[in-house]
């Protein structure tokens, strides 16, 4: 049987140079970078918003800068991407937690 590898243990968000906190961290569903070699790196963070705070009052605003990095096991830290957000998507369906889905691309997509 192959041995199981730890890759990264926890993520970590900065918007405009400034680390996102707990409560924020905690509403995560889900964050995915996508990576390329000749395409504009981009990334998706969906978070649960059940009292729509973080879509009327931030942190997320468009064109703010961010950084997603994680922690390997020996306990440094690798970038994973430095972008800027381009779009806050709402998703409302019925029988489920509204979501915000925060989308953005490295500065190469201008």
């Amino acid at each position: 049987m192959s041995k199981q590898t730890t890759l990264a243990s926890q993520l970590y968000i900065k918007l405009n140079g400034n680390d996102v906190q707990r409560p924020l961290l905690a509403k995560l569903v889900d964050v995915i970078v996508d990576q390329h070699s000749h395409l504009p790196d981009m990334f998706t963070i969906r978070c649960h918003d059940s009292d729509l705070k973080l879509l009327d009052e931030g942190p997320f605003d468009l064109t703010k800068e961010i950084e997603i990095t994680a922690l390997k096991p020996d306990g440094t830290r690798v970038t994973l991407m430095k972008g800027e957000i381009t779009a806050l998507e709402p998703n409302f369906e019925a029988g489920m937690v509204a979501q915000l889905l925060v989308r953005g691309y490295d500065k190469s997509h201008r």
